[in-house]
């Protein structure tokens, strides 16, 4: 039931979010989004960051939880999202319109190709579909290293996993993995955009989040999730939502090995 509700949502919405093209670069640091999975504001932008190709790390902020939030708060002064931060200029936008305008004048390299456009009546139709999930809080203990998504926003498998995440308020890098197309890299040119500062031109063509992918694991597929803290990799939705219950829900049993770790 859960993939046909995400297949719905996924349709809803056109199947934005599935396509991009493979950047010649990525910014030098992580741009950082606090986002909540369900958000109908939160969507657009995640849509147009796998557009756009971009990894960003995500800080999931669902209803009743804290840690993020309070992060949130004291990064831009309240509690409201979506909100990016971009580490390269130090800028930090809390509404939806006002960051994928931002996005677009700093990151994107096509602009002559159509982007997602933000329509909120139908990223609201697909939360009501999925029935919201992806918002409440679900008790959980803090990773030590954020974790590591391939995905892209679109994919029905991957919105599950996020979902997940989001709930368990378990901050993780998401590897934007759309359905790319593998373009020759030109160096960038300064008096197109005054972002160059903070891309890395090259002189090679660059491998897909999916090839990269390949590289690591021996197969495409999607989503993929890596645990760094420890050094586990998954595939399934129904594996890694087992793996984080087991892993980071807070049991009598995780919250003595957490406090032994933390204790030393």
């Amino acid at each position: 039931m859960r993939h046909i509700t995400s297949l719905i949502a996924s349709t809803l919405r056109g199947w934005k979010g599935s396509h991009a093209t493979a950047r010649t670069n990525q910014p030098d640091k992580l741009l950082e989004l606090y986002d909540m999975e369900g958000c109908p504001f939160c969507r657009p932008v995640r849509e147009y960051l796998t557009e756009l190709d971009l990894d960003v790390l995500i800080h999931p902020c669902p209803k009743k939880s804290t840690r993020n939030r309070e992060k949130l708060s004291a990064l831009g002064g309240k509690k409201q999202m979506p909100y990016l931060y971009d580490p390269n200029t130090d800028t930090g936008l809390y509404e939806m319109q006002d960051i994928i305008v931002y996005l677009k004048n700093q990151y994107d390299t096509l602009p002559q190709q159509k982007k997602t456009e933000p329509n909120v009546i139908t990223s609201t139709l697909a939360s009501m579909t999925r029935a919201m999930s992806g918002i409440l809080y679900r008790p959980s203990l803090p990773a030590d290293k954020p974790l590591e998504l391939f995905s892209y926003e679109a994919n029905v498998k991957s919105r599950i996993v996020r979902e997940r995440l989001t709930e368990m308020e378990i901050s993780y890098v998401l590897r934007n993995s759309g359905k790319t197309q593998i373009v020759k890299s030109e160096p960038i040119d300064s008096n197109l955009s005054s972002n160059a500062h903070n891309q890395k031109p090259s002189s090679v063509t660059p491998l897909s989040k999916r090839q990269e992918l390949h590289q690591r694991t021996g197969k495409i597929q999607i989503p993929y999730l890596y645990d760094p803290n420890s050094d586990k990799g998954l595939f399934e939705p129904k594996d890694i939502i087992h793996y984080l219950k087991c892993t980071y829900g807070k049991t009598p049993e995780n919250i003595r090995i957490h406090k032994e770790a933390v204790n030393g």
